[in-house]
């Protein structure tokens, strides 16, 4: 689960005394406080607080202190309330950091791969589905194995229904597998449309001598589901835009990731993660890194200098991910991020 540490926590002085009160309690002694803080912030104690002459209170205020100025708070007492859960002076701080953890969730939905753009492919293919039944062929000309696995993940979602299963792609490759081995796996799902939809992704690939490949295999997928059945059995065919599929299939779009959808998407999942990161100078720094990441050779036309590469999109989000759920600071991400590219 992301933390909610991705939140900044933002106290008053009031709230800030409180504070210092809880943790006073919580760590009665200086030596579990200078355990505390070496195992859950990787820090020492007298790198962050002046303990000759000081009292403990000092001591904890320049820790507060200390938290405050390096964007820490919210993790440090993310920490403490996971160490100290039963602490009742600790319990409002913890009830904070569980009001912020609704908008952090939606976040993280955000940032699974499958929600970025696809919104007009997706919105396509939920429209040529709609009221059909049985089987059911798609085709998206895109090679990239990738945007697949996501493109299926998003379809499954956007339908809306519990009783849908996505299954393992399979590949019309002669050289590994002859069409009738691949109807015969599909076949074996009979039992389970039953009660269920199925999503089968099909890949496609160039063979110059064996261009009726796509067309045998869908010409005996068709006579094998011939009967109209309750449930739909979605046949997604994908590969190079080179690719020749069969003429009974119903065609997508091939999709486009643009620097606009990269603007958009980075606005969403900041504006969800809350305060510390809603700043315009926090999204413009995360747009040009990401878009910096994944545009194409900058050497290409107008038209395709404003595309981004979807394999290349997909790892961005995979290490925004890694590194959001290490409870960093927008500044921090932002910097780790940079190192990345």
């Amino acid at each position: 689960m992301l933390s909610t540490d991705l939140a900044t926590m933002q106290l008053n002085g009031e709230k800030l005394q409180q504070l210092q009160n809880a943790l006073l309690s919580a760590f009665p002694n200086q030596g579990e406080l200078k355990q505390f803080i070496r195992f859950q912030l990787d820090k020492n104690l007298n790198e962050i607080a002046v303990s000759n002459g000081a009292t403990y209170s000092d001591v904890m205020f320049d820790l507060i202190t200390w938290a405050e100025s390096e964007d820490k708070l919210t993790k440090l007492i993310s920490a403490v309330c996971s160490q100290k859960p039963n602490n009742p002076q600790l319990k409002p701080f913890c009830e904070q950091l569980q009001q912020q953890q609704a908008p952090t969730k939606q976040s993280y939905k955000l940032m699974n791969p499958c929600n970025f753009d696809l919104h007009q492919l997706i919105e396509d293919c939920v429209e040529k589905l709609d009221g059909k039944q049985g089987l059911v062929g798609l085709c998206v000309p895109c090679g990239d194995a990738i945007f697949q696995k996501n493109f299926c993940q998003r379809l499954k979602d956007e339908l809306g229904t519990s009783n849908i299963q996505v299954k393992t792609s399979l590949a019309l490759d002669p050289r590994i597998t002859s069409v009738e081995r691949v109807v015969t796996q599909i076949n074996r799902y009979q039992k389970l449309l039953q009660t269920s939809e199925i999503i089968c992704p099909i890949q496609v690939q160039i063979f110059d001598k064996n261009l009726n490949i796509p067309h045998d295999f869908w010409q005996k997928i068709s006579t094998e589901f011939k009967n109209n059945f309750q449930n739909r059995l979605i046949i997604i065919m994908w590969g190079s835009e080179g690719c020749i599929f069969p003429k009974d299939v119903i065609p997508l779009n091939p999709p486009q990731f643009k620097k606009v959808h990269a603007h958009l998407w980075i606005r969403e999942v900041t504006n969800n993660l809350g305060q510390g990161w809603t700043q315009q100078e926090v999204m413009q720094e995360w747009k040009r890194i990401m878009i910096t990441a994944c545009c194409h050779d900058i050497s290409q036309s107008d038209s395709q200098s404003e595309l981004l590469d979807i394999i290349r999109v997909y790892e961005h989000i995979e290490e925004s991910r890694e590194l959001l759920q290490q409870n960093l600071s927008a500044k921090d991400f932002l910097q780790e991020l940079e190192q990345r590219i």
